[in-house]
């Protein structure tokens, strides 16, 4: 993954649940998301999401995986960082 998890909520922000994959990748792109978020967005699993929690714990088991491939630095997020919801509200 490219992005942080901060930064997928940000693109993310105000969006109703549940969501397919389909449906959020369309929601991101109508909110300017950028290319690396819609990259990331495009490789969690392909199934409905019923809060952005769900969506981070995509983000924070990639981000294991991809953390211990060489020359993947850890810059680009992890678990420790914050991916709070707030639903349609």
């Amino acid at each position: 993954m490219r992005s942080n998890a901060s930064e997928v909520e940000k693109a993310l922000w105000g969006m109703d649940y549940p969501k397919q994959k389909q449906e959020i990748l369309d929601y991101a792109r109508q909110h300017d998301a950028s290319k690396n978020i819609m990259d990331d967005l495009r490789e969690i699993q392909d199934k409905s999401y019923n809060s952005q929690e769900e969506i981070r714990s995509q983000f924070e088991s990639s981000s294991s995986e991809s953390s211990q491939q060489p020359g993947y630095g850890s810059s680009h997020g992890g678990s420790s960082q914050s991916f709070g919801g707030r639903g349609g509200q």
